[in-house]
């Protein structure tokens, strides 16, 4: 079994045989985030320095290509930096090091603190699945199924998953649609040309 960003989950899923099982009910958010006194419109990006936590994360991806689609190409119009974290890159931001910032809604809720009072949000990103959880296939499609059951009702239906899935901001846990599969298909290709 893996628990794994949704873009890798699909190149499993596709490549290595692995079962989507589950997934947290709420979608990955991903802001593009400034100073509270920082840059006020997306056009004066242009020239800057944007920090994120890695450069292969799919709220990363999921920038990159919001960017590119607003005129943008990351190392040509501005610089995309990974930083190591969402901490590390929030830090950067407020510290002067960069512009703006990539975060998700969950990585600012997990990070808690005054950190939501220091900075505006820029443009909010499509939604997008934020974790998959897999097994491959050779496990069977009955050790499957019971892994799935077992996976939704630790997360649902106990309070100990609901502590976790509220900590982590999932919200609980559902199976995992085609559609939301499908939908990942954009960026798993822009993640092989970054493998490349």
């Amino acid at each position: 079994m893996i628990a794994t960003s949704p873009y890798f989950g699909r190149l499993a899923q596709q490549e290595q045989d692995y079962q989507p099982l589950a997934r947290p009910l709420a979608d990955l958010e991903p802001l593009l985030v400034t100073r509270r006194n920082g840059i006020r419109e997306l056009a004066q990006l242009r020239g800057q320095t944007v920090s994120t936590s890695d450069r292969l994360a799919n709220l990363t991806l999921a920038a990159q290509r919001y960017l590119t689609q607003a005129g943008f190409i990351p190392g040509q119009h501005l610089v995309i930096h990974p930083t190591g974290s969402h901490a590390n890159s929030l830090a950067a931001l407020l510290g002067g090091e960069s512009a703006a910032a990539i975060v998700s809604v969950s990585a600012l809720h997990q990070l808690g603190g005054d950190t939501g009072s220091k900075i505006r949000i820029l443009a909010r990103l499509p939604h997008t699945t934020p974790l998959l959880y897999l097994g491959h296939k050779r496990l069977g499609s009955a050790r499957l199924a019971q892994l799935q059951q077992r996976l939704l009702a630790f997360a649902n239906d106990t309070p100990q998953g609901r502590a976790f899935s509220r900590d982590l901001n999932h919200g609980g846990l559902r199976p995992v649609s085609e559609q939301d599969m499908r939908v990942l298909d954009p960026y798993v290709r822009d993640l092989k040309g970054l493998l490349q």
